[in-house]
């Protein structure tokens, strides 16, 4: 698309959801994520979570007291059994793969569309399985890849869609973290290759990374370089070596053969200390630098929710389905691959 001057006026960086039904909605997984960001999200969307599912008794009885949730379960077979579920959100950390698989089968076997964390599983095959089973059920299946309605990001798609860099060359991303312990590459990089993914609308040719394992296994840092060919890369470097605070920046920065995006957001952060500004060479003497009007915890995964129950309800695919993330999945565990053996890994 040809960026026209005086576009940016018209441009919204704001996403709005009309939800125009009630929602039956349950919950499987309410420790630290979904009482920080998910039941948050719900809130703002002026949602009630009617069920939730966990096996520690303590954060049932949290989401319960602080969520007014009517019901809880310490079996998520028990709650589709006893509850009538429009959708389920699934917060269950990859570390449980395999309870992760059980519930996505479970909602599908009841008929119930599904929305889960990122990333989906520990192993492709596992993210595949998942897949497969709300595709044979015929019911819904969206992956929460927040950092897409993330307001700076959110807003850089919006000007590279606007045409504000012309055909994308380059799209960097350094995501600077305080050290903490978790998979590096499957917690924090999968954020980074999805979005590069998002960006450019295309999928890379090979994949090449370099894992650096600290002394300390919650200070790993990572590079992975995506090849898409005709002249278009994407760089990651994902580093949690540093001794940053709770807010440290995503910087990113887009490259294209009319202009550039770059910007700044924060996954710990608040409205307004998120920023993004486009330049084009049409018009040089004007740099567009939207207003951010919201924050990534909780409004963005309030976006994801919003975008997932609208698909259902407008019988559409969400953002992120689930085959889409196959692909996503498909090149993070390339990455894994290339760090191991160190050689890029062919896609």
């Amino acid at each position: 698309m040809t960026w026209i001057p005086g576009t940016e006026s018209s441009l919204s960086f704001t996403p709005t959801w009309k939800l125009e039904r009630d929602w039956r909605i349950g919950m499987i997984g309410v420790g630290n994520i979904a009482q920080r960001a998910h039941l948050p999200g719900y809130r703002m969307l002026g949602l009630q979570i009617v069920a939730a599912a966990d096996v520690s008794e303590r954060a049932l009885a949290a989401a319960k007291h602080n969520w007014d949730i009517p019901a809880v379960y310490t079996d998520f077979r028990e709650m589709f059994a006893n509850e009538k579920l429009d959708a389920v959100d699934i917060t269950v950390h990859e570390r449980w793969s395999d309870i992760k698989l059980a519930a996505v089968q479970a909602a599908a076997a009841a008929g119930v569309h599904v929305l889960i964390q990122k990333p989906l599983a520990m192993s492709y095959e596992t993210c595949v399985a998942m897949v497969e089973a709300t595709r044979q059920a015929g019911v819904l299946m969206a992956v929460n890849q927040n950092a897409r309605w993330a307001p700076a990001f959110h807003a850089a798609k919006v000007l590279l869609e606007a045409g504000c860099i012309g055909t994308p060359r380059v799209v960097n991303i350094t995501a600077r973290r305080p050290p903490r312990s978790g998979d590096v590459l499957l917690n924090f990089s999968v954020h980074s290759i999805d979005l590069i993914r998002y960006f450019v609308q295309r999928e890379p040719r090979r994949v090449y990374a370099c894992l650096t394992e600290a002394l300390n296994p919650s200070q790993s840092f990572i590079n992975v370089t995506l090849d898409f060919g005709d002249g278009l890369q994407g760089c990651i470097w994902d580093d949690c070596a540093g001794h940053l605070n709770d807010d440290a920046p995503w910087d990113f920065h887009l490259a294209g053969d009319q202009g550039s995006i770059r910007g700044s957001d924060y996954f710990g952060g608040v409205i307004g200390q998120a920023w993004v500004e486009g330049w084009n060479a049409q018009t040089p003497e004007i740099i567009v630098r939207p207003r951010l009007r919201y924050a990534w915890q909780p409004n963005a995964f309030a976006n994801v929710m919003g975008d997932f129950l609208e698909a259902i309800a407008r019988r559409r695919d969400p953002q992120v389905t689930g085959l889409d993330n196959l692909k996503t999945m498909r090149v993070l565990f390339a990455a894994r691959q290339s760090a191991s053996t160190g050689r890029p890994v062919e896609l």
